[in-house]
This record gives structure tokens, C-alpha cells and sequence, in this order.
């Protein structure tokens, strides 16, 4: 039987892998001239860097199991996370219960309650019933405000721009559940993983259409029957999206447009990533929340932090910035970016020099971030629909959990299944 997927990100990459070994004939329709998706690379300073950060929990258990079976897993660099934020130009490291003692900016009082409240979060509280309410009640409720204003409301944020009081505590609780003491990268990045992935997928027969815009989706009594692509009509008895909502219901028509109206509230916001190669660690900690409004960006995480060699190695170094695509800071030219973020990074560090730098690159993608809003485990389209032969990934199927490799392949192996399912 022959597939069709469109999208040739991790999601689509690792459902052709699975069809093909369960012996479908796959066909990978992707309109960028590369594959990956936001597991894409850039290059900095002469090497190949992901254009997006990207890293990896122990307990990631898919990811783990696809990299094994592509034989990459010794590639892995495993580290221990530290945290800190920085507020009023000094930075407070929060990587340890005993850090959280020491935080100056909360009162003991409140600095208990944000340690509980966390902990409460972790391991008991009903994230179906979080669900029904905001991060923002939530964490003004259980932690109070003055723990909510200082730590939590810059985050959100940071992450949610215009949408941030309306993020689900749900999502929050599940952001808060990932954590672990001790996370990887990869060598070579989240860009190494999907070469691989591609490779292999080319190996057992895949046949891939790079820069080709899917146009349309054809649907003849119910069923699904092929594409419209800017290369020409693609036939096919089985088509899988995956797509964003939003670009998906821009190609369809009839019966399949109207299956999706109820879940086009699914919004997303973009992502303006400025990746910086330095010679040196701008800071000593992993992940840098900058909760300070003197400051342009929200946060900065160094990969290479995670690197027990990092002292031999050039530091690559995330700013990302999450924003509406219509906003002017999503528009905003790439060296205004730069200067902006460059001119704040000695308040981080004062000791930065100028010949610390190597390189600077900006990397931008509409669709990086979904808007979790609440009641939207009533909002999760499935794998399968009622149109006979069309399957679909979407973000908000790994709801309440947030954007990750290891959930992409999660909700690509459950639509391999429901689609093996299908046809057997």
C-alpha cells in the first residue's frame, strides 16, 4: 500500500521509517530543500550547529529507543542541569533545594511555598483537573503572588508572549514533570538525528520530494486519493499530515474542512532564535532565566555547559525569543536582533569582550510553539479521522506535555500504529 506524508520533520521522518518496516510503500513530500523541520541546522563559525536547542531526558523513552535502533545512542553527551535567574543584575543559581533556601528575591516564607508548590506539582496533583484552569490562578492560589510575579509570570511570558494568562496549568504541571538532574545533547545535534533518520528512510525504498509544496488535498467520496503539489498530482491510498493546524485546513475543502473547523482554535505562536558561538562560557550555568526588564531577552541556555570537555570547546549559546508571527518582533531585521541582544549580554556578564565572539546567527520558523490553552484535552484531534485513508500528526496530540524530539516520535509511532491498525 502506498503513503503519502507530508512533512518531512521528525514526526513525518519517523512514521516513514516505521510504515516502511512494516512494508508500505512512503512517499515524503516536503517543501523546504531539507529535512528535519525545527530539527534543522545552521552553520556557525564554519560548523554545523542546530538552529534551535535542542536537548534530552533519560526518560525519554522513544527517543531513546529510535536512537538505538538507528545506532547513534553512543552520541549522546550527558551532563547535570543547572538552572539560575538572574533579577536586578545579580544571578541566583536555583539548581538545588539549598539554592532555593538561599533565593534573596522571595522571603523563606515564600520561597517555601514556590519549593512546594513545585514538588505538589510534580507528584500529586490530578493534571486532568489542572486542565480546567490557568497557569496563572493556579500558581497565585497554590504559590501566591509575590512567587508567581518574581519567578513564574516573566516565564510564561517569555514563552507565551500576548497568550501567557491563558496557558493551561496543565501544561505547566507536565513542564515542571520533565525536569531531571542530569540531560544530554547530541554530537552533532537534533540535526545529526534527522540525517539519520532520513538516511534510513531513503535506504528502505522512502522516495522523498524536496521543495514541494503540498497545494491541496484530494478527497473523492470520502476518501483520500492523493495530492496537489507545485511538482504536479501525487496519488496515493494513504495520506498523512503533519502539519500545524493552521497550514493544514488551508489545503483542504468539503468534508475534510469541515472535520477540522472544531479544532482550528489550536493556535500557534513563532520563534526568533539568535544562536551565538563564543570562545569562552558567557555564564557557568546550562539554562539562564533572565527575569529582569533591563534586559531584551527573556533567557539564554548554553548548550555546551552540559559538555564535561566544555573548557576545550567553543560555547554555542541559545537566545530565543517566542512571538505571534504578525508582531514586529517576529518582523524585526536579523542585525537589529543582533545589536539589541548584543548590546545586553555584558549585563549578564560584565567581564565579556568583544573578542569572545566568534559568530552570530538568527534563525526564525512560524510554527514553533503551540498555545495551551485550557480544556484543550477536549480540543486533541486523533491519529485517524472519518475521511477513509487520511491520518494526522498535530502538536496538541502530546498535550499537556510541551515541544520535544521525544514527543514528536511519540505521536509519530501512534499514528504508524493507527494507520498498521487500519489496514490490517
Amino acid at each position: 500500500m502506498q503513503a503519502l506524508i507530508i512533512g518531512a520533520g521528525i514526526s513525518g521522518l519517523t512514521i516513514a521509517y516505521r510504515l516502511l518496516k512494516a512494508g508500505f510503500g512512503v512517499k515524503l513530500v516536503e517543501r523546504s530543500d531539507r529535512t528535519g523541520g525545527l530539527a534543522a541546522s545552521i552553520e556557525l563559525g564554519g560548523m554545523g550547529v542546530d538552529r534551535h536547542f535542542h536537548f534530552f531526558c533519560n526518560g525519554e523513552r522513544e527517543f531513546r529507543a529510535l536512537a538505538s535502533e538507528l545506532q547513534i545512542e553512543d552520541h549522546l553527551v550527558w551532563g547535570g542541569i543547572t538552572r539560575a535567574v538572574q533579577l536586578d543584575r545579580r544571578i541566583h543559581p536555583i539548581s538545588t533545594p539549598l539554592d532555593l533556601l538561599k533565593f534573596s528575591p522571595l522571603c523563606f516564607l515564600d520561597r517555601l511555598r514556590f519549593a512546594i508548590n513545585v514538588f505538589k506539582g510534580r507528584h500529586f496533583v490530578d493534571i486532568k483537573e489542572l486542565d480546567k484552569r490557568t497557569a496563572t490562578a493556579w500558581l497565585e492560589s497554590s504559590a501566591g503572588r509575590r512567587v508567581y510575579e518574581t519567578m513564574w509570570k516573566p516565564l510564561l511570558e517569555a514563552k507565551f508572549g500576548p497568550y501567557a494568562t491563558e496557558v493551561s496549568a496543565a501544561w505547566l504541571c507536565a513542564r515542571q514533570r520533565m525536569q531531571e538532574e542530569r540531560i544530554a545533547y547530541l554530537e552533532g545535534g537534533a540535526a545529526f538525528f534527522a540525517a539519520r533518520l532520513a538516511e534510513e528512510v531513503k535506504r528502505l525504498g522512502g522516495e522523498l520530494f524536496p521543495s514541494t509544496t503540498v497545494t491541496g488535498i484530494r478527497v473523492e467520496n470520502g476518501k483520500v486519493t492523493g495530492v496537489r503539489t507545485t511538482a504536479g498530482e501525487l496519488e496515493a491510498e494513504l495520506v498523512v499530515s503533519t502539519l500545524p493546524i493552521p497550514l493544514l485546513a488551508s489545503l483542504t475543502s468539503g468534508e475534510l474542512s469541515d472535520y477540522l473547523k472544531p479544532f482550528s482554535s489550536l493556535k500557534y505562536i513563532g520563534v526568533v532564535s539568535t544562536i551565538i558561538l563564543l570562545k569562552r562560557p558567557l555564564v557557568k550555568y546550562f539554562w539562564l532565566n533572565t527575569n529582569d526588564q533591563n534586559i531584551f531577552f527573556a533567557g539564554l541556555i548554553d548548550l555546551t555547559n552540559l559538555d564535561p570537555k566544555r573548557d576545550s570547546k567553543p560555547h554555542v549559546v541559545y537566545v530565543p525569543q517566542y512571538c505571534p508571527v504578525d508582531s514586529q518582533a517576529y518582523s524585526e531585521s536579523d542585525n537589529s536582533i543582533r545589536e539589541r541582544i548584543m548590546a545586553d549580554l555584558p549585563k549578564v556578564n560584565p567581564a565579556l569582550r568583544d573578542d569572545w565572539m566568534l559568530d552570530v546567527a538568527v534563525a526564525r520558523d512560524c510554527f514553533a510553539q503551540h498555545v495551551c490553552r485550557p480544556g484543550m484535552f477536549e480540543r486533541i484531534p486523533p491519529p485517524a479521522t472519518p475521511i477513509c485513508g487520511f491520518f494526522m500528526t498535530e502538536w496538541a496530540q502530546f498535550y499537556p506535555n510541551d515541544r520535544s524530539l521525544n514527543n514528536s516520535i511519540s505521536i509519530a509511532n501512534a499514528c504508524a500504529g493507527a494507520i498498521i491498525k487500519h489496514t490490517r
